[in-house]
């Protein structure tokens, strides 16, 4: 342990195992909200591990029956296991599985802190930034599979330092065995973080040489078996199945996807070389300024403490080289930046304890300080801009959004309001106190996500899934089946369970006409209201005369598009 007088003023902070403990529980409080799962992804994901738990097949992902090829099975079964309990994968259980991943992810922030730069108060530092990072608080709440990648990355990244520091074979076997559950989880982008993170350590810190050792390359070769050891047999059982809304293979479809990955070939995310830089700095937030008043310290690790620079360095390249090799390819968007900001807390507690001069913490910590009181003085303002239409939302956004901010929500922004003036108060009084000052603003972040997670998210529902929808065609038809017309969304079988779906094309009106016969069995037809409104121009006289005929139940914008929910069933 380092001797603490021999460190600058800002690193002697009394260790807080509390932070850590706020830190770890963000992901899991926030992940407990009373709200659906949200298109496009998280109802499709939640759709996936109930087909896991329904049939006992945890090799071959499927939809609908249809085998499932964007995306490896190991988060899924998560999210299926937390469903034995209910007995059906639920909202809040398909989250929680992917927040306990968060949690751990949080957690190894903080070991990897504390073995690089030996001091537990920088540890706890850092998980607290990191969990309460814009992107990372954003994403721990939900059923996604990228902080799971993540976590899976930074315990690749502590096996590998353990091997850097010594050789060992039960460290060479863990950083595989870590590397192959994150391809399990969502593929090569968990390499990136921690063989950059490895590679910048070594070579700061004068191990170079130590990246040689054939242990690497045993762990590399574990980390590709364990992907083969799904992939091969999961192709052998389903790989001549059409794959779920493809016109390809199962197998054709699971191979072109790992390519397109480490290619970034992904037309539909397609964005220019410098799109990720400003994104980062933007979902960075409210750190971006300590980590980058701090990553000058770290590309000049040999100016640092010896001690240091393993740290320095993994967290430079960690963070650097990432960003560039996700910036080279078409494809980007910006859930991809989630692992790297690992690399940005380590640089931000750093640079608050030990990394930034007296006078850029003092700045520091005032900048936090003022932030929390414009947070505060917003989430008081914003309803009041709503109610006086004073923003620049369109129609159904402003529906929404009074509708929203007439109930509940508005006294969950007020509580919102509350913690972030608190923290920036407390902020700005210990402005001559960077550490405290951030751990201030960083429990008041921590503590008003939950609150609009759990409290302000949940009014969103109405416009963000099609539960609602749900429930008007239950009360009007119970029994009846479910087609889709016009669009094909995974998100809809997710709120209407044990329907099937039967998908009526985009311009199948005669396919639609008949199903709404009134002489046809009961049926509800979900469609886009776009879609609908063309059967004026598209369609046959007579397919319109049974259209024309059938029940509205529902109408309502969800994701920014308008659908309808129709049905032939009598009143």
């Amino acid at each position: 342990m380092v001797d603490a007088a021999t460190l600058p003023a800002a690193a002697v902070a009394p260790r807080s195992r509390w932070v850590l403990w706020v830190a770890v529980a963000v992901p899991l409080l926030a992940a407990c909200a009373p709200r659906d799962l949200w298109a496009p992804d998280e109802p499709r994901y939640g759709l996936v591990a109930q087909g896991m738990l329904d049939t006992g097949d945890l090799l071959v992902p499927r939809i609908n029956g249809q085998p499932y090829a964007e995306k490896p099975p190991l988060a899924f079964a998560a999210m299926a296991a937390t469903g034995l309990v209910a007995g059906e994968v639920t909202a809040v259980g398909a989250r929680l599985a992917c927040a306990a991943f968060a949690a751990l992810a949080v957690f190894l922030v903080a070991r990897l802190a504390r073995r690089w730069f030996r001091d537990a108060a920088t540890a706890e530092t850092a998980a607290l930034l990191f969990s309460t990072t814009g992107l990372v608080l954003w994403s721990g709440s939900r059923a996604a599979l990228d902080l799971p990648m993540t976590a899976c990355g930074l315990l690749a990244l502590d096996a590998g330092t353990t091997l850097l520091e010594r050789r060992s074979w039960p460290a060479a076997l863990g950083f595989g065995a870590a590397l192959g559950a994150g391809l399990l989880v969502k593929g090569p982008h968990v390499f990136y973080v921690p063989l950059a993170a490895l590679v910048g350590g070594a070579l700061a810190s004068g191990r170079g040489r130590r990246l040689l050792d054939p242990r690497w390359l045993v762990g590399l070769a574990l980390a590709l078996g364990l992907a083969a050891a799904w992939l091969v047999p999961a192709v052998a059982r389903a790989g001549d199945a059409l794959a779920y809304n493809d016109d390809v293979s199962f197998g054709r479809r699971v191979l072109g996807q790992l390519s397109d990955r480490v290619a970034g070939d992904d037309v539909p995310h397609e964005h220019g070389p410098l799109y990720l830089f400003p994104l980062l700095l933007a979902f960075g937030l409210p750190w971006t300024p300590a980590w980058l008043l701090a990553l000058p310290a770290a590309l000049r690790p040999r100016r640092a403490p010896e001690g240091d620079r393993l740290g320095l360095g993994a967290a430079a390249w960690g963070l650097l080289v990432p960003l560039l090799a996700l910036s080279l390819p078409r494809s980007k968007r910006e859930l991809y930046l989630v692992p790297l900001l690992a690399a940005t807390a380590w640089l931000g507690a750093y640079g608050l304890h030990r990394g930034i001069g007296p006078r850029g913490r003092a700045h520091l910590a005032r900048g936090l300080g003022v932030a929390g009181l414009v947070a505060a003085v917003l989430a008081v303002a914003v309803p009041l801009l709503v109610a006086a239409d004073a923003l620049p939302l369109g129609a159904d956004e402003r529906a929404a959004a009074r509708a929203v901010l007439g109930g509940p929500a508005t006294s969950a922004l007020g509580a919102v309001a509350l913690l972030a003036a608190v923290g920036g108060v407390v902020a700005l009084r210990l402005r001559d106190r960077a550490v405290a000052s951030a751990r201030a603003v960083g429990v008041a972040v921590a503590a008003a996500w939950v609150v609009v997670a759990t409290a302000v998210m949940p009014a969103f529902d109405p416009w963000k899934s099609f539960a609602s929808a749900a429930r008007a065609g239950e009360r009007a038809a119970p029994q009846a089946p479910l087609a889709i017309w016009g669009f094909s969304d995974a998100s809809v079988l997710w709120s209407f369970p044990h329907r099937g779906l039967s998908p009526l094309g985009t311009v199948a009106y005669r396919e639609a006409a008949r199903v709404l016969a009134p002489t046809a069995s009961p049926v509800l037809v979900l469609a886009k209201e776009k879609t609908w409104r063309e059967r004026d121009r598209r369609a046959a006289p007579e397919d319109r005369a049974v259209l024309d005929r059938a029940r509205i139940l529902w109408a309502q914008p969800v994701g920014g598009i308008r659908y309808l929910l129709l049905t032939n069933a009598a009143p």
